[in-house]
């Protein structure tokens, strides 16, 4: 028996835990297959992380040393999220959010990190779980 619990929490059965592929779109919609979160898990860390570092890139006080230390942050999350989804949005977030370089000021580094946020929030408020 497999059981669906609250948001964030494991579902499985007595002999451990089931995978969890969520769909995008709305109920109703027609799915298309191709855009599916695999990782559900690892995206909300992935976003969750990403939103702590674009809140300190936005802190008084950050400079070129922590937009260069958020630039790698960023990149390592970038690949979490792709890692995360089916090729299709995976392709989607290559070309939408090219990585950071170490050259990357603090100007570009928060563009790219809001950008990325903006991506994931529209994935996360349409996806659906199946």
């Amino acid at each position: 028996m497999t059981t669906q619990q609250g948001f964030g929490r494991q579902l499985g059965t007595a002999a451990g835990p089931v995978n969890l592929t969520v769909v995008i779109g709305a109920a109703g919609e027609e799915v298309q297959k191709d855009y599916v979160v695999t990782a559900p898990t690892h995206l909300m860390r992935a976003w969750r992380l990403l939103t702590a570092v674009n809140e300190e890139l936005h802190a008084e006080g950050a400079d070129d040393a922590e937009a260069h230390r958020a630039a790698m942050v960023f990149n390592v999350l970038r690949h979490e999220v792709i890692n995360s989804v089916s090729p299709a949005l995976a392709e989607e977030m290559r070309e939408l959010l090219p990585p950071l370089d170490e050259n990357s000021g603090i100007a570009g580094t928060r563009a790219s990190c809001s950008a990325a946020l903006g991506w994931l929030d529209g994935l996360m408020t349409s996806s659906i779980p199946t």
